[in-house]
């Protein structure tokens, strides 16, 4: 399965419309492709960091996410708070989101906040692990979870 205007080398997906086709169909982004529900292991959080493009020439974005443990769930183990870049290229036009994940986290319930080198700031915003998490700060509403 495949959503329109997604490209596995960029990891870019062209709108939040394509998220809620992929949530219909009981399945996750990753970053890379889709991932089925039963394929996601405890420690484990994908996501989604969205925004506003405009201009007319590809352009790189690097994405930081960071995340913190706010309240654990059983089993016990993993990490309790992460930082990572994700850098891709950028088509304009519309709303772009690069993916991420991150694994061997603790289980239960994480603050993560999200930015890009060109955007401003989306969080913190509630996840649980494992799981999947989408923030941005795109459609001209401010930063917002999703």
């Amino acid at each position: 399965m495949s959503l329109p205007g997604y490209t596995a080398e960029n990891s870019l997906y062209k709108t939040r419309e394509y998220y809620q086709f992929a949530s219909t169909q009981t399945e996750y982004l990753d970053g890379q492709g889709l991932v089925a529900p039963t394929q996601m292991t405890g420690g484990d959080l994908m996501g989604a960091f969205c925004f506003d493009t405009l201009g007319r020439d590809p352009f790189p974005v690097t994405v930081y996410v960071q995340g913190q443990l706010v309240q654990a769930s059983p089993p016990m183990g993993g990490r309790t708070n992460f930082s990572l870049t994700q850098q891709s290229t950028v088509s304009p036009g519309g709303v772009k989101c690069v993916g991420f994940n991150v694994s061997g986290l603790q289980a239960g319930t994480w603050n993560v906040r999200a930015r890009a080198n060109t955007t401003g700031s989306a969080g913190p915003c509630p996840a649980r692990v494992p799981g999947y998490i989408r923030l941005g700060v795109s459609g001209g509403q401010g930063p917002w979870c999703g």
